[in-house]
């Protein structure tokens, strides 16, 4: 019985020292989990017509993100896209370019622009091959907020029918 009681005081303890290790682990910041160079393709755009963005990105870690972007207008006005979640891809030292796009708002104000990106991630811990969630990235995931990248806003095109009506 002594000894039964003492095995289960081993695992005990045992099964603590992992919870330890672990909490520390999800608890440490990584840092950035990404470099990322972003600039506009198209610098200067109608209202109405797409916004093309071009990013090359540079992986430091596999992470889990969900993307939320805001246009922010002429006047000073947001306008705000739904966010948008992309699953953990690729490998640590992986590089890409990609371009994305985004129709500018009819209602957006002519003038200078911003397109702001502001990234929420969570990162898994590896443990060799094995990737083991970090409930405080679930819990709270950490956020990047990416430099502005400018661009103007036109008038939008003249209508075909106000433009037939004159």
């Amino acid at each position: 019985m002594r000894w039964a009681a003492s095995r289960i005081s081993i695992l005990y303890i045992l099964g603590a020292v992992i919870w330890s290790v672990y909490a520390v682990a999800c608890g440490i910041s990584y840092g950035r989990p990404l470099d990322l160079v972003g600039w506009a393709q198209t610098p200067r755009v109608a209202a109405g017509q797409p916004l093309v963005v071009g990013y090359t990105v540079t992986r430091r870690q596999i992470c889990e993100l969900t993307r939320y972007v805001t246009i922010i207008d002429g006047g000073g006005h947001r306008h705000e896209f739904p966010a948008e979640y992309r699953p953990a891809l690729g490998r640590p030292g992986d590089t890409e370019s990609f371009f994305v796009e985004r129709v500018v708002p009819l209602s957006a104000i002519p003038g200078p622009a911003r397109y702001r990106v502001i990234l929420a991630y969570e990162c898994p811990i590896s443990v060799g091959p094995v990737l083991v969630p970090n409930l405080f990235h679930q819990a709270s995931p950490n956020t990047l907020i990416l430099p502005d990248i400018e661009f103007e806003i036109l008038a939008p095109p003249p209508d075909e029918a106000t433009h037939d009506a004159g």
